[in-house]
């Protein structure tokens, strides 16, 4: 697809397929440790997809697949402890995966993603000790999947997700002194 994709840089398939064969090189390097050349794949991919859009704003899987290669990226910032370039690329994952769901509120991908990204952004800002952020972006992940649930009552990874968020909520409540709220949240 590589080779493809240099050749006819405006061969949109090949262009589609490379990028998500480079989301998924991103993904083995950081399975493997490499979260240099894991960074620089899903940073590639992302470039790509955000060309792509440029070509086809309306098209709604390409935003979907941009918005997950940012999200990857956010984890690698994450785990490299470069929580201020998560953060932004988190950010940016969230305001495209908001409008998404927006037009689509029924579409689990979009809103699953749109919950993840909430999730990750809590886990940063309440590191940086910005608890009243977390507690916001927490509560937004508890309301995803509350929604999810709505959706899919069986779905027991969205059941786990949906308590994991609740124990989120409650420990950044603890944390602001805030034990009443938190007690009602466990009950």
């Amino acid at each position: 697809a590589d080779r493809m994709a240099k050749r006819a840089p405006d061969a949109d398939e090949w262009q589609r397929a490379l990028a998500s064969s480079l989301r998924i090189i991103g993904l083995a390097r950081r399975r493997s440790g490499d979260l240099a050349g894991a960074l620089a794949a899903q940073q590639e991919s992302g470039r790509l997809y955000k060309s792509l859009i440029h070509r086809f704003p309306q098209d709604h899987d390409l935003n979907r697949h941009f918005a997950y290669s940012l999200q990857l990226a956010g984890d690698i910032f994450r785990r490299q402890g470069n929580l201020d370039d998560a953060l932004l690329i988190y950010r940016q994952s969230l305001d495209i995966t908001g409008p998404l769901h927006a037009k689509q509120p029924s579409n689990t991908e979009w809103l699953w993603t749109l919950a993840v990204n909430h999730e990750r952004l809590g886990d940063i800002l309440r590191a940086q000790g910005d608890l009243e952020g977390a507690l916001r972006d927490y509560e937004s992940y508890r309301a995803r999947f509350t929604e999810l649930l709505q959706m899919k009552k069986s779905a027991t990874d969205w059941q786990r997700e949906l308590v994991m968020s609740n124990e989120k909520v409650c420990d950044v409540l603890l944390a602001l002194g805030e034990r009443e709220r938190a007690l009602q949240r466990y009950e």
